[in-house]
């Protein structure tokens, strides 16, 4: 992923040499090095609106002003495409990789101050640290924070009910309903992210076994992954044993899926999940499939496939208590499922 400038589309070449030297050659994945860029892009967009040049702010020690960066946190909170909000931990990841950029850059310039000036732009650069942590981006009054919890007895039995394809309050076109329902129950019952969700290969759901397997596997660099934002697993691979509502909705989605009339292309596809067209479905498409669900019904305000993680390991602690299971084995078993260890 690339920062590029905006009327000559050619590379902003510091914002290249940043995150090849502080996220490539770390090691970053190709989708973290894209949301740094967002993050630098969305700087870089603001700079240029209030026609500041950030050279001249860094050498002068002026940095930004309290009320600059609390403009800035506010873009960060709002969406590319103005309708909305982004959840607020994104928010402060967009925030935060721009500043590390504006620090980065600031090293240049301190390297070459002379002694005086060195110790005026260190005092500086201290009081800008400051208010870069006044002014993080912080939820809007009155949301409640809901990015890292799980969902209300209200909210599963709301979310189950409104998924199944036969629900009159079911909000998808009738030929997505099965998808989107084992889409949905996957994350629901077994917690995956959503990279590992999109990266499945119809052959990594062995229906035929007892009981049926899912196998998560790791295909960084995917050459059959033409997605924009290729999937990608974070975690270990690992093997699922699927049964219940998600078994019996992932056979009726892999039945549908193979109808060529709703999806022309799906024989030639390879993944599990497919768009109206046939060919994987991006993540953007996903993620649409839970704004849907969210401006439907406000009661799942945000609803995001990470709170179904979280949702998960939450039943299963509460499943665990109930029934008095070990507590280590428990702990293994959900260190397994979510893929943090063999």
């Amino acid at each position: 992923p690339l920062v590029v400038h905006r009327e000559t589309r050619m590379p902003h070449v510091y914002a290249l040499r940043f995150v090849i030297v502080l996220h490539r050659l770390t090691g970053s994945s190709a989708n973290s090095i894209g949301n740094v860029c967002q993050g630098i892009a969305l700087g870089l967009s603001f700079l240029h609106s209030r026609d500041i040049d950030l050279v001249n702010r860094l050498s002068s020690g002026r940095f930004f002003t309290r009320d600059e960066l609390a403009t800035f946190a506010n873009r960060c909170l709002q969406r590319a495409d103005g309708q909305g909000a982004v959840v607020t931990h994104y928010a402060k990841m967009r925030y935060d990789d721009f500043v590390e950029y504006v620090l980065w850059r600031f090293e240049a310039i301190l390297h070459r101050a002379n002694d005086q000036n060195r110790a005026l732009l260190i005092e500086e650069r201290r009081q800008f640290e400051k208010r870069v942590a006044a002014q993080r981006p912080k939820a809007r009054a009155g949301a409640a924070e809901k990015e890292r919890l799980g969902l209300s007895e209200t909210q599963r039995a709301l979310l189950l009910d409104v998924i199944h394809p036969d629900s009159p309050r079911n909000p998808f076109a009738p030929k997505l309903r099965r998808r989107n329902r084992a889409l949905i129950l996957i994350h629901y019952r077994y917690g995956l992210r959503a990279g590992e969700l999109l990266g499945l290969y119809r052959s990594d759901y062995k229906n035929l076994e007892n009981p049926p397997q899912l196998f998560i596997h790791i295909r960084d660099n995917n050459p059959e992954d033409s997605r924009a934002r290729p999937a990608r697993t974070k975690m270990r691979a690992r093997m699922l044993e699927i049964g219940g509502d998600a078994r019996d909705a992932l056979d009726v989605w892999i039945d549908h899926r193979a109808d060529r009339i709703d999806f022309p292309l799906s024989r030639k596809s390879r993944f599990l999940f497919v768009n109206e067209d046939g060919i994987e479905i991006s993540l953007r498409a996903a993620l649409g499939i839970f704004e849907r669900l969210r401006d439907v019904y406000p009661e799942l305000a945000g609803f995001a496939s990470h709170v179904l993680r979280h949702d998960m390991n939450e039943r299963y602690v509460e499943a665990a208590e109930k029934e008095g299971w070990d507590e280590k084995q428990v702990a293994e078993d959900q260190r397994y499922l979510n893929g943090w260890s063999e």
